[in-house]
């Protein structure tokens, strides 16, 4: 499996309500969800809603929320530094 979808997956563990409540926050069903993180040949997630969920696991303060994030910069030859202004404060980069 690849170790990017895996850091989503275990912050979802986390999740209240795990795969159920993500999945109704973004709006799909769980069967279509868990096909998406299970990389499968007929599904493939999306990355606004990959860093959607990530988004939406760390404004709940799930542990390992920001592994997803780090992943992606690791594999993009950065690397992740979370900003601990008050999410108000921060301006998007993009």
């Amino acid at each position: 499996m690849n170790p990017t979808i895996s850091s989503l997956k275990r912050a979802i563990k986390h999740y209240p309500h795990g795969m159920t409540g993500i999945a109704q926050d973004v709006g799909k069903s769980v069967n279509t969800l868990e096909k998406e993180l299970d990389s499968g040949q007929t599904h493939k997630l999306g990355v606004v809603d990959a860093v959607f969920m990530a988004k939406t696991l760390c404004e709940a303060g799930m542990p390992q929320c920001h592994d997803f994030a780090a992943h992606v910069a690791s594999e993009c030859g950065g690397k992740f530094v979370p900003n601990d202004a008050p999410r108000d404060q921060v301006r998007s980069p993009v």
